[in-house]
């Protein structure tokens, strides 16, 4: 018997587990930080892409009887609130502003994330190498928008991911599920490109490319 986890389903697993035994993503270290994932004996992503590279599975002629492949199935939601996360870069503000003073929101999106406020969790992810806190870019964006809005990021360097939320891996997106009681499964997210179509399938959310425009709630 074997079990047929595909990639992307073991690192939704692994990161549930962090989330599940932390109560956080934990980071993997770096000039003159600690390396949270070895420290508490987790895994990092990196074990799993060579995982897939040097794994071979069973084949008839090694002398098995029979074969079964075990899919994996996820166990269903316990239930949570709906949400809207969007990726900001380029989707909801202008370019990768670092400051408040440089948001510059971009047409629509004000008054689409205002909409979606109303009955939906609204959160944004970004990518900022580098940057310690989004507690000022999330006040900014909260007060332009006239609702309150949730930003998780990632601020670890460009690179082959050593972190958990660089996307495509679904660390954002289930560590806000985790902190805000989302379901994901009824859960939007708005992006553009690869990487968050991805990340979206990854953690099991909907996801609508921003070339298509804003949705309706």
């Amino acid at each position: 018997m074997v079990m047929a986890t595909a990639l992307e389903q073991a690192q939704h697993n692994a990161v549930v587990r962090i989330l599940g035994r932390h109560g956080r993503l934990l980071m993997p270290g770096g000039p003159g930080a600690p390396n949270e994932l070895a420290r508490a004996k987790e895994i990092d992503p990196r074990a799993l892409f060579r995982f897939r590279r040097v794994w071979e599975p069973p084949r008839s002629d090694e002398g098995f009887a029979a074969i079964e492949e075990v899919p994996f199935v996820r166990a269903a939601s316990p239930g949570g609130t709906p949400a809207l996360i969007a990726e900001l870069d380029g989707v909801v503000w202008r370019g990768r502003p670092r400051t408040p003073e440089q948001i510059e929101l971009l047409p629509g999106a004000r008054d689409a994330l205002a909409a979606w406020s109303q009955h939906h969790v609204v959160a944004g992810t970004i990518w900022q190498p580098g940057l310690a806190s989004t507690a000022a870019l999330a006040a900014r964006l909260s007060e332009l928008v006239g609702a309150p809005i949730a930003i998780a990021h990632c601020a670890h360097p460009a690179g082959p991911p050593v972190c958990w939320c660089r996307k495509p891996l679904p660390g954002l997106a289930l560590a806000l599920a985790h902190s805000h009681g989302l379901d994901l499964a009824r859960t939007l997210h708005v992006g553009k490109g690869p990487a968050d179509r991805g990340f979206a399938a990854r953690a099991g959310m909907r996801y609508l490319d921003i070339a298509a425009g804003w949705p309706a709630r």
